[in-house]
């Protein structure tokens, strides 16, 4: 099968795997914060991001190196495995008992610790599985990825739902992450170990060594860029009211589940960015810009719509949290340079860049503690959630340009004007269609928004001839 027909396939899996399963939480979190108000939405987004900061440590041995090692040499599968496992094991546990200690020096009340604690569990085995799906992804085999989490996406609705209807509070929600989270670990240890035969010397100091030499780039910018994702809660919550994190948390689930739009194009040409690179930079080259004007194209409409319908949106969680109207405006400028962001910092790891990428991160978390170190306790309590929010419009703004600059100048330019002149006009188009309409509600208006979109830019011939080419060459191609 050709490169294009794998891609494509590929990214038809990753695309049911990524969005499934978030759409299922997504359903749990509307049901479950209508439920328990912001207050009680508040401390669990309070929770995820605390323990996703301190856990983090565990993918030290990134699971990013592992699927670009391996689709490189599948043959290293099972060395990589066992020496990649053993390590994450010894990390695993260190990390939550620096969760437990952490917590407490920290002063959080109890029913916020004793979440911590189970969350941490939960983020602890999906690590595992996380590693387990990176081998997955280098086999190019994303039908087994998307069923695992389809499958713990079932899992975790039936359970958090169950033990909502019984009264189960804000924990609930945590509770269905960990059950979930031990049934697709069952799915992966059925499924699996057929891939991976266990070497003679299962333990190998000169994997281990290669290992940590070659993930610290990989493990520093997970860090970096976990606590820049992450930071902007944890401050929320120390400086502000458990309202305001359930407010702003709200409106950051949003733009985490629209970050799924570029992530399952990218899961899927990821592995071919690391072969082609090296081995046929004509076509590594086609994929880039194809890739990235996909991208663009994704990104135009989801802007324009948060920007006219966030009220309505946020709305639908209850009427108090339309107070982070201004905040989900200024997240989604964020997340319109998130999508080609994510596509240069993918760019940067296939092609032995990482440094480039963790030294872009490591200047998002000297920013973003600056910035909300400022806005977030000098704002107030109404306005320190749009403080956030704007920290983190700065930041991608930042990101966009050093990383563009970067690789204009180390791969190819990218013709960014020329292209996105048409991209703009036509969301323009489909912003004022869903304008007219939004008075008729929601559903209405997102239905007139995706008719009007694809609408405007075949009118505008935003899609050119040339393009269609150059991807049906890619799919034809062996």
């Amino acid at each position: 099968m050709g490169d294009g027909k794998i891609i494509i396939k590929n990214t038809v899996w990753l695309t049911i795997s990524n969005f499934f399963p978030r759409i299922i939480q997504t359903i749990l979190i509307l049901y479950t914060t209508r439920q328990i108000g912001d207050i009680g939405i508040g401390k669990y987004y309070t929770i995820s991001s605390l323990v996703a900061i301190v856990i983090l440590i565990t993918d030290f041995a990134a699971n990013s190196l592992v699927t670009r090692e391996v689709a490189k040499d599948r043959n290293s599968a099972s060395s990589y495995f066992w020496n990649v496992s053993l390590f994450k094991i010894a990390l695993a546990l260190s990390t939550y008992a620096i969760l437990i200690a952490l917590t407490y020096i920290l002063g959080y009340p109890k029913d916020i610790i004793s979440g911590a604690y189970i969350f941490g569990a939960y983020m602890v085995l999906s690590v595992f599985t996380g590693l387990i799906q990176s081998f997955w992804q280098a086999f190019e085999e994303m039908h087994f990825i998307s069923i695992l989490n389809s499958l713990v996406g079932v899992c975790n609705f039936i359970i958090t739902f169950i033990l909502i209807q019984n009264g189960g509070g804000f924990v609930s929600l945590i509770w269905g992450l960990l059950g979930s989270s031990i049934v697709g670990l069952l799915f992966c240890l059925i499924f699996f170990p057929r891939r991976m035969v266990i070497p003679k010397t299962p333990i190998r100091k000169d994997i281990l060594g290669t290992i940590i030499k070659l993930s610290l780039p990989f493990a520093l910018m997970g860090v970096f860029s976990t606590i820049y994702f992450r930071i902007d809660t944890v401050f929320l919550s120390k400086f502000q009211t458990e309202a305001v994190v359930g407010q702003y948390g709200t409106a950051h689930k949003i733009i985490e589940f629209l970050q799924m739009v570029p992530y399952a194009l990218l899961g899927a040409v990821y592995p071919a960015f690391s072969r082609l690179y090296s081995a046929d930079f004509s076509k590594f080259s086609s994929l880039y810009k194809i890739t990235f004007k996909i991208i663009s194209i994704l990104s135009y409409p989801v802007l324009i719509g948060i920007l006219l319908l966030s009220a309505d949106i946020l709305r639908i969680f209850g009427s108090e949290f339309t107070g982070a109207t201004i905040a989900l405006n200024l997240l989604a400028i964020a997340l319109f340079f998130m999508f080609p962001n994510s596509l240069f910092m993918s760019v940067c790891m296939a092609i032995d860049k990482i440094k480039v990428a963790t030294i872009v991160a490591l200047g998002d978390v000297v920013l973003g503690v600056l910035l909300n170190l400022f806005f977030i306790p000098s704002w107030g309590a109404n306005l320190s959630l749009n403080g956030a929010a704007l920290t983190a419009v700065i930041c991608e703004v930042f990101n966009f340009i050093v990383l563009a600059i970067y690789l204009r100048r180390a791969i190819i330019p990218l013709p960014l004007l020329k292209q996105n002149g048409k991209l703009l006009m036509a969301g323009i188009i489909m912003g004022i269609a869903v304008f007219m309409v939004r008075r008729y509600g929601l559903v209405a208006a997102m239905a007139v928004g995706i008719i009007t979109y694809p609408l405007a830019l075949l009118i505008l011939k935003a899609v050119t001839y040339q393009e269609i080419n150059i991807i049906r060459s890619i799919i034809t191609r062996k």
